[in-house]
């Protein structure tokens, strides 16, 4: 159960008991790695660096498996409707996840106001979701505002909100080119959905 804190996760008596857990930062906390080689009897990974970083914090190796993360092929698809955008320009940007700075986002908006201008034929959509627990530290919402403030910035488009996958993958096929300056990140969804539309 992903609501219960992983520390206090207590694997049932009977049957196995597989631990699923990202980690966009290097090594795993030691507590983690115990946890997982006392507890658990297998330890599954969304990537291969994962796995690599699961191994080198100490993970036994016999008990690290690949399982890739995948998407709604018919949901994430280049045929379907596309998001009703309050700007229209001939190229689109688009990023998504949670507008922190572990996400690049301070990068994304240095790069956009120094590669373009307010006259120019472009546009950047940040799609976030402030509601989402993980992301509540650290956010970059502040400065997404500001920039929307400024009249010499090009032109961007901040969605805050949770969507729904079917306008998700139309937002994604308003999209020419998608953005991800992430610092860390684990496997990132986002990234297949966004080049499957």
């Amino acid at each position: 159960n992903y609501l219960v804190p992983f520390m206090e996760f207590e694997a049932p008596r009977t049957g196995k008991c597989i631990a699923v857990r990202t980690w966009d930062f290097g090594r795993f906390p030691q507590r983690w790695v115990k946890k997982i080689n006392r507890e658990f009897d297998q330890f599954w990974a969304y990537s291969e660096w994962i796995a690599e970083q699961a191994r080198l914090s100490g993970i036994d190796p016999a008990r690290i498996r690949v399982v890739p993360i995948g998407f709604d092929r018919e949901t994430f698809s280049r045929e379907g409707e596309l998001y009703p955008l309050p700007i229209q320009k001939r190229f689109t940007f688009g990023f998504t996840g949670g507008a922190v700075v572990r996400k690049g986002v301070d990068i994304l908006l240095k790069a956009y106001a120094s590669a373009f201008r307010r006259d120019d034929d472009v546009c950047l959509v940040i799609k976030d979701h402030s509601d989402d627990l993980i992301y509540e530290k650290n956010d970059y919402r502040k400065e997404i505002r500001e920039f929307l403030k400024d009249p010499e910035n090009p032109a961007l488009v901040y969605i805050d909100e949770f969507l729904p996958d079917k306008a998700l993958a139309s937002l994604f096929r308003t999209f020419d080119a998608g953005v991800f300056p992430y610092r860390a990140e684990g496997f990132c969804k986002p990234i297949l959905e966004t080049m499957a539309c």
